[in-house]
């Protein structure tokens, strides 16, 4: 070890100078070689919470942007059930329409014949009333 013999005229030999000199460089360079590499880890830590973070918030916006997508979806097929729906309703209605309509031409056509027999018959009462009583009445 030390030699305190080496001490005799009360100056320390160059050797334990030396040896001191480059333990205190050594403690020196240990430090901020430690230092350095506390820094990086803590460096490394916040950025890989800064990478954690930003992780969970593009996490989060993509199952937004899912559920918005899926919200989307279901309102695209309601809207085209509902679409479906109203062109089954119109073509129902208009199938009612026009059975509608052949219904009432039919009875317009019928109504046409009616009143057409009924001239006839009219025109045949007043004809026979002319020939039997010459416009009078008949008197029993």
């Amino acid at each position: 070890m030390f030699n305190f013999a080496c001490l005799s005229n009360g100056q320390i030999p160059d050797t334990g100078i030396k040896w001191i000199t480059g333990f205190i460089i050594f403690i020196g360079i240990l430090s901020v070689i430690l230092a350095a590499y506390l820094q990086i880890r803590s460096i490394k830590r916040s950025s890989n919470q800064e990478l954690m973070e930003r992780i969970e918030d593009e996490k989060e916006k993509v199952k937004r942007e899912v559920n918005i997508d899926v919200t989307l979806q279901q309102m695209r097929e309601s809207i085209d059930r509902m679409s479906d729906s109203i062109n089954s309703l119109r073509a129902d209605t208009m199938t009612q329409i026009c059975n509608l309509v052949a219904k009432v031409d039919k009875h317009d056509r019928e109504i046409i014949i009616l009143e057409e027999s009924i001239k006839t018959a009219h025109n045949k009462i007043n004809e026979h009333k002319a020939l039997d009583h010459h416009g009078k009445e008949r008197k029993e």
